[in-house]
């Protein structure tokens, strides 16, 4: 038998094991517009990155043009290792996530996604580079 005091911790630490994987379950799509977006930037479809993955919204305030000078001013977007996502929140339908691209010289760099749900979709509202 073990002592009252353990069983609830255990039990503690189960609960808070259920609400981080159901945290996870409910913010994967908001992972996947921004995962979605690098792979096609990787793969040179500024275009379908623009269309697919961000909202009207962003649409709406940032022309196709100007993304693309977005992307040239920032190279290594389309050229960026792997992908690490460090904070994620959710509210109705509206999203933000913290991600840090790994770079070709070995530091990261760090971006804000918001994003908003649209047709049952996550799709990108904006994205912020943060300054060295």
């Amino acid at each position: 038998r073990f002592p009252i005091w353990f069983r609830i911790f255990l039990a503690l630490v189960v609960l808070v094991g259920i609400v981080v994987v159901i945290i996870a379950l409910n913010t994967e799509d908001l992972t996947d517009a921004v995962e979605g977006q690098l792979t096609a930037l990787k793969q040179k479809r500024v275009t379908e990155a623009y269309y697919h993955f961000t909202s009207k919204e962003f649409q709406e305030s940032t022309p196709l043009e100007t993304f693309h000078h977005f992307i040239n001013n920032y190279p290594f977007l389309t050229e960026s290792g792997a992908i690490r996502f460090i904070d994620r929140n959710v509210d109705n339908d509206q999203g933000a996530l913290d991600a840090r691209l790994a770079l070709a010289n070995g530091e990261e760099e760090t971006i804000h996604y918001r994003l908003v749900k649209e047709d049952n979709r996550w799709k990108i509202l904006s994205i912020k580079i943060t300054a060295k």
